[in-house]
């Protein structure tokens, strides 16, 4: 068996394809939007993006047989900010299952002034 296909049955046989969504959930915040910084041990850095209200930031992932990547996220509005796990194995696979599509979405809990995840 070449390399080539052993790397594709090994793929099939131990990876899980994702995609992962994080939603601005919030209601009238045009004029400061949601600022999302995401990374991922396996792809390091992912850049940031200003969601205003209903925008998304989405990205599709493999898993493998280690139960990596781990993807986590630094959310920044006017002066709060709040970082949390947008994807990990252990929790996911089974909470997103089975379509495989995660989402995240965010938005004020007038209560506490806090981010609050739906």
């Amino acid at each position: 068996m070449t390399l080539l296909r052993h790397n594709r049955l090994s793929r099939f046989l131990f990876s899980t394809e994702y995609d992962v969504s994080v939603i601005n959930g919030f209601k009238n915040n045009s004029s400061l939007p949601l600022v999302i910084w995401c990374s991922s041990s396996s792809r390091g850095d992912m850049g940031g993006r200003a969601l205003q209200e209903g925008d998304d930031f989405s990205w599709s992932l493999e898993t493998n047989i280690w139960g990596t990547p781990l993807y986590s996220c630094t959310m920044k509005w006017d002066q709060m900010r709040k970082r949390f796990v947008a994807f990990e194995v252990g929790r996911d696979s089974s909470r997103c299952a089975p379509s495989r599509k995660c989402f995240w979405s965010f938005r004020m809990d007038h209560l506490d002034l806090g981010f609050k995840v739906l």
